[in-house]
């Protein structure tokens, strides 16, 4: 029975729409872990408690993600193993370590793969795309965002659909396909906006104000981004608040409201820097290091590119970029072996080496999208 109440607690907190404040979740996330003795009901709310310090504070989520990574090990439980390392490759993406973060999310997948687990398959593809987007390979990132959406849209896992649908837009605006993007995301924000979901609104909202930036209609860019700062805050997403700030700064600095431009990216330094997500440290101390120097405050100027440097060898040393160029190229001889061995299942080989396939995930697979009410 117990377990029961578990696994009904866990569906709850993960599907929920409107969640509750994130604070309380997290302490009756503590208590519940505290009061349970099974490991594999203590790994999966371990897992849950990982996911909710993410955006926040991935250095606590990494070491609940590894926790729960020992515990399920110990158990045996091979589907808490790979949520496991799934969250561990999440933690590294955001915080700047591209290599470990897609080595220990491809050890996921083949876990996944190996159990016939579509979900957590879907889970990965996500996260491995968003793992993509970070080192600004879009190419990759649609690829593996539209390996999820099919699995999503035929689990009918809505609140993933959304994600997936969310980050294909995000993607889209990095591209400069801006009616694509506007597309993607205006859907997911209408959706997110009708659950009263805060969390995946206050992203659509952030999103929404990077894409009208770009098309040039600063106000409104302006408007979304401020609108988004309430969802973002309540729900402890610091690092679309980076974002989010670090917008505002740029619009502020094109309207020549200097003053304002360095509190938004001062704000957006100070957030990366506390929570350690390299690439918004570096996007605002870059930003702020020039900004100075054009005013001719050079000690202000050297202090912020220090900072810059010291965020640019964390992220793109030779070795880590070797180690990146390395993990994809395997990983893509994998898929393809995996898919030459699906087809062959169905045809002679001899055919299947013969026939062409497209596959050029870049391209949307439609714009109708339904989702279920709940």
């Amino acid at each position: 029975m117990r377990k029961v109440f578990i696994a009904i607690l866990l569906l709850a907190f993960s599907t929920n729409s409107h969640p509750q404040n994130p604070s309380k979740l997290i302490d009756s996330l503590k208590q519940l872990i505290a009061a349970e003795k099974q490991d594999t009901s203590r790994a999966q709310l371990l897992l849950q408690l990982s996911k909710n310090y993410l955006e926040s504070k991935p250095d606590t989520a990494l070491l609940m993600a590894q926790q729960g990574l020992h515990l399920s090990k110990k158990s045996k439980f091979a589907k808490g193993e790979a949520l496991s390392l799934k969250a561990m490759g999440a933690v590294y993406g955001v915080t700047g370590n591209y290599p470990k973060g897609l080595e220990t999310l491809l050890q996921a997948l083949q876990i996944n793969e190996s159990i016939n687990d579509q979900r957590g398959m879907m889970l990965c593809y996500v996260t491995i795309g968003a793992n993509y987007s970070h080192q600004k390979d879009y190419k990759q990132s649609l690829y593996y965002f539209f390996k999820a959406r099919p699995i999503a849209e035929t689990i009918h896992d809505d609140r993933y659909l959304m994600i997936t649908l969310l980050n294909i837009g995000d993607t889209y605006e990095k591209l400069n396909q801006l009616d694509s993007a506007g597309f993607y995301t205006q859907l997911v924000y209408h959706q997110a906006d009708h659950l009263n979901n805060l969390f995946i609104r206050g992203i659509a909202l952030n999103n929404l104000g990077n894409i009208n930036a770009k098309m040039g209609m600063d106000d409104i860019a302006l408007a979304y981004y401020r609108h988004s700062l309430p969802d973002l805050t309540t729900e402890n997403n610091n690092d679309a608040l980076c974002e989010a700030t670090f917008g505002m700064a740029n619009l502020f600095k094109k309207a020549n409201h200097t003053d304002s431009a360095m509190i938004y990216a001062r704000q957006s330094l100070l957030v990366a820097a506390r929570s350690g997500f390299t690439q918004r440290l570096l996007d605002a101390s870059n930003f702020l290091s020039d900004l100075y120097e054009s005013k001719k405050l050079v000690d202000s100027a050297y202090k912020y590119q220090k900072i810059s440097i010291t965020a640019k060898d964390s992220l793109f040393s030779q070795d880590k970029v070797k180690e990146l160029q390395n993990l994809g190229f395997t990983e893509h001889i994998r898929q393809q072996e995996m898919t030459t061995d699906a087809v062959c299942t169905q045809v002679s080989c001899q055919e299947a080496w013969g026939r062409k396939y497209d596959l050029d995930a870049t391209k949307p697979s439609g714009a109708s999208v339904l989702f279920r009410s709940r």
